[in-house]
């Protein structure tokens, strides 16, 4: 009689296929068994029995598109331990993929264990899901959400998953191929690592450095050329102008790139790669224009006007592409590029939609509009100009290897783990890689040692857990779990006793502010400084707090409705300082007490170096400095002398300014922002990188294609500038637009491309301002609770003394 056991997904362990003598009915599991009488039926544990379709049950050998003819009695069944988590599949399916840890019989037998009839793997257990599914579904890899890339990564390697499958997945989820193809001759291997690879050498980051100087000058160069007060002319009296300074750093930068491309042709491991490559092509590209422009001016017409300026007006857009050059050095663009290149089909869609909705609007408008007398709608064509422009303001409100150990069954103690009923097993001598820990060491863990059930119990947060888990298995990388709150996961840490510099370092990761508070020796100087910098220590902090803020925000409306026409007044009358001026009185008050701040804090501090490092402190010692300026500019001799004192006084009104981060010091939401911004600094830079980038595209083109309109706005390149931004930012002043048809689809293609450049850095602020907001709100609510107490507190013992001296 064959008999199988199928057991819940709560059960922890699983039995093998056996051939027992008679049914155990005191198990509450479901039992088959072939019966010689009454063919194949099933028994419950209430003992009663019922027909059951065979092949009903043996579809757990389905290869993922129709069952195959397998049997119980030919299959083999395994059973898979993936720390403490169980895996059944038939072992046919398995064997689909040989040349896998887990395929190949030989490569697992090493993980079997005879005792329990299992394979036990002390490996990521989110991981395992997405590889179990691997086999049962075609060899197709999904990476969970919540398991970070390199974690990923290490598990495919160590089930030795097929590396073309690795390949295809990293394909799929964008990563670049950093496989580094060197010619096999040695003079060129150096010469391609010096020219291709700059983290090779230092030799080669100068040349790098040299290359993005040059590109970068060429640059400016165009678009500086441009500029009608600072042109020059190519040809001089018939003549070309060799001795032109453009004409000179122009020769000078072609040079340079024309030795990059005859360098790296030379010594490039495959010619046929080399003019794939869309950089070479970039490169060769960009020296075409000049080699032309040349042979051009020492032709025998060369100079004359109009074959000239036309054939050197399109040789310079020509030029344009030396921008991309920077990619070649730019991680940035990379990305940017990587990015664009995947959303491919989305920004097709995107545009296909964009132009339907485009033709339906401006047939639209033009129908409206045809009845009208001063209609500016002339025809449909007309006005695409139009619905492109009101639809992109539309559109931007939607933008918003190997084994952690060298351990075996026969040499290491496996330890069973029970978190509120979770299961999970290791080996302890991963647990003991951290030995002050609650789990690492052995004399603090065994007080939570269940000898009946042999295993470690602790009724703590399970979802928690999984990552301390994963701590424990990846050497030591402290990972929230997404669903788990702030609270909950520190407390967890806290409990099972992590290395403080781990807690340290993940607190720095996820951007906490570091909340040690630093007082100085003196007891003294101690309650000066709790009073100064610590609003929440005390009643009185806390009015002090208070009053710097009303009298910041004083000062800075000071600053502004001084400024109002009706309502300013002078500095000086009758050639004498007005010292009777209700804003020179206000501003004086202000400043005394922003210099008494000053001076307090000086005195009190912990650290004279670390007191001037601190910015705040540095906009404390800014925010007084242009009183004093002006008040010793007008006790001088000639202080009221119009122009000096217009003068400086002007400038120093800028410098008061920076008074408005004082305020940061006592508002959490201001704090929030910088702490946003500096964390986000790498996704902004990258963001006016693109920006830039553009920019200089479209500036240029539109300043070709509006040359030759006679009623054309755009000067210059340089001049287009102010076009390009205010176009790409969608703000559209209207002070200056393109005229020309050309013009327009231009500028339609640069408020289209604006659109998805501004939303670059929407999502890495967002994310940043969430995870900053949360930490420093949970902050702020806890120093509020403790300023109740103290207060309430402090109201108790004053109603007391009252009460006492009523009395």
């Amino acid at each position: 009689m064959a008999v199988v056991s199928i057991m819940n997904n709560q059960s922890r362990y699983r039995r093998p296929i056996s051939r027992p003598d008679r049914l155990n009915e005191s198990d509450g599991d479901l039992w088959l068994f072939q019966s010689p009488d009454s063919g194949r039926k099933f028994r419950d544990s209430d003992g009663s029995d019922n027909e059951l379709a065979l092949e009903d049950l043996v579809t757990c050998c389905v290869d993922g598109s129709s069952p195959h003819s397998c049997s119980l009695q030919t299959c083999e069944r395994v059973t898979i331990n993936v720390s403490g988590q169980y895996y059944e599949t038939w072992a046919s399916i398995l064997n689909k993929h040989p040349t896998t840890l887990l395929g190949n019989p030989r490569k697992r037998i090493r993980f079997f264990d005879k005792d329990r009839g299992e394979y036990f793997f002390d490996r990521h257990r989110p991981t395992f899901e997405s590889i179990f599914n691997y086999y049962q579904y075609g060899g197709k890899l999904r990476r969970p959400e919540p398991v970070p890339d390199d974690i990923f990564l290490r598990e495919l390697d160590f089930y030795q998953i097929e590396k073309e499958k690795i390949e295809l997945y990293k394909k799929e989820e964008g990563y670049v191929s950093e496989k580094m193809v060197l010619p096999e001759n040695p003079c060129k291997r150096k010469i391609w690592l010096l020219m291709e690879y700059p983290e090779t050498s230092f030799a080669a980051y100068v040349i790098a450095i040299v290359s993005v100087v040059i590109t970068v000058l060429s640059i400016i160069l165009f678009c500086v050329e441009t500029v009608p007060w600072l042109s020059s002319h190519d040809c001089v009296n018939g003549k070309p102008n060799f001795a032109d300074p453009y004409f000179i750093l122009e020769t000078l930068c072609t040079a340079w790139f024309t030795y990059e491309v005859f360098i790296r042709l030379f010594s490039c491991p495959s010619k046929i790669k080399y003019f794939k490559d869309f950089q070479n092509l970039v490169d060769i590209t960009a020296v075409i224009p000049y080699y032309v422009t040349l042979s051009n001016l020492l032709s025998p017409d060369g100079c004359d006007g109009d074959s000239a300026g036309t054939s050197l007006a399109f040789l310079r857009v020509i030029r344009l592409v030396r921008i991309f050059k920077l990619t070649k050095h730019s991680a940035g663009l990379q990305v940017l590029i990587l990015t664009f290149k995947a959303s491919i089909e989305g920004l097709l869609l995107f545009l296909v939609a964009l132009f339907v909705c485009i033709l339906l609007f401006s047939s639209a408008i033009y129908f409206a509009e045809l009845s009208q007398p001063d209609s500016q709608i002339t025809s449909i064509p007309d006005a695409f100009w139009w619905a492109v422009i009101t639809m992109e303001d539309l559109v931007t409100c939607c933008v918003d290897g190997s084994s952690p150990h060298s351990c075996s069954l026969q040499t290491c103690e496996r330890v069973t783990i029970n978190v509120s009923g979770q299961y999970y097993e290791t080996w302890a001598s991963i647990l003991n890689k951290h030995p002050t820990t609650l789990l690492g060491n052995p004399r603090k863990r065994i007080r939570f040692f269940d000898k009946d059930r042999g295993e470690y119990f602790f009724d703590r947060h399970r979802p928690t857990f999984e990552s301390i888990f994963n701590y424990y298995q990846y050497g030591g990388k402290l990972r929230r779990p997404e669903p788990v709150p702030d609270d909950i996961f520190l407390r967890e840490l806290d409990f099972y006793q992590i290395e403080k510099e781990k807690i340290e370092l993940y607190k720095k990761e996820e951007g906490y502010v570091s909340e040690k508070m630093v007082l100085p020796e003196n007891p003294c100087k101690r309650k000066i400084w709790l009073l100064m910098e610590y609003p929440e220590t005390s009643f009185a902090a806390y009015v002090i707090a208070i009053v710097s803020v009303v009298i910041t925000v004083l000062s800075i409306i000071l600053f502004c409705v001084e400024t109002v026409p009706w309502l300013s007044s002078h500095d000086c009358v009758n050639g004498k300082p007005n010292f009777a001026d209700p804003y020179f009185i206000l501003e004086t008050l202000c400043t005394a007490w922003f210099t008494y701040e000053v001076f307090i804090r000086l005195f009190s501090c912990p650290s004279k170096i670390k007191y001037f490092k601190d910015f705040q402190n540095l906009v404390d010692i800014t925010a007084v400095i242009p009183y004093y300026v002006t008040l010793s500019n007008l006790l001088s001799p000639d202080g009221c002398d119009g122009d000096s004192a217009g003068t400086s006084l002007a400038f120093l009104r800028v410098i008061r300014l920076v008074r408005i981060f004082k305020l940061t010091k006592h508002s959490a939401g201001l704090q929030v922002l910088i702490l946003t911004f500096k964390a986000s600094i790498e996704g902004l830079l990258l963001f006016l990188v693109a920006l830039f980038v553009c920019i200089l595209l479209f500036s240029s083109a539109i300043y070709f294609a509006e040359l030759s309109q006679p009623d054309s706005q755009i000067t210059s390149i340089p001049d287009a500038f102010w076009w390009a931004v205010i176009t790409m930012t969608t703000v559209g002043y209207g002070d200056k637009y393109p005229v020309g048809i050309l013009g327009k689809i231009i500028g339609s293609i640069a408020a289209l491309t604006g659109v998805l450049t501004l939303a670059i850095p929407v999502p890495i602020i967002t994310e940043n301002f969430n995870k900053f907001y949360a930490h420093k709100t949970g902050r702020v609510k806890q120093a509020l609770i403790r300023y109740l107490v103290i207060k309430k507190s402090v109201v108790v013992w004053v109603g007391l003394v009252a009460y006492i001296a009523a009395y």
